[in-house]
């Protein structure tokens, strides 16, 4: 089976019990559709955006042993706290402390490549 075929069933699979996000329920829709090109970066982003286990994608249907729910994970104190934490807020405070984390992460990634890349010109 090609990759774009099974990206496209596993993405039907993760949310055939899920509502599509209205900010993306068009593009989802043609990706599941096979109307819309489904690369590399979009299915890495894609999984990172709803939750996906890496390289969820990308895993044949017949080579699925167990749902991606039963899997387990080990998880720093750290990071109990913060889903200790983050479970006390309500479903739209969630999606807002989801967005704020994301612009962090983006403004930290960026930070750090404008760093690394004044050091190539250094070396």
């Amino acid at each position: 089976m090609e990759t774009k075929e099974i990206r496209r069933l596993r993405l039907k699979e993760w949310f055939k019990d899920r509502t599509l996000p209205p900010k993306e329920k068009s593009y989802l829709s043609q990706l599941m559709s096979g109307k819309a090109t489904f690369g590399e970066k979009a299915a890495r982003r894609i999984e990172q955006t709803y939750g996906m286990p890496g390289g969820y994608l990308d895993i044949e249907p017949e080579d699925i042993t167990e749902s991606p729910s039963s899997r387990s994970i080990a998880l720093t104190p750290n990071q109990l706290e913060l889903l200790q934490i983050f479970s006390a807020f309500p479903d739209n405070e969630q999606q807002e402390i989801i967005k704020e984390l994301k612009n962090k992460k983006e403004a930290m990634e960026d930070l750090v490549a404008r760093w690394l890349a004044r050091q190539g010109r250094r070396a």
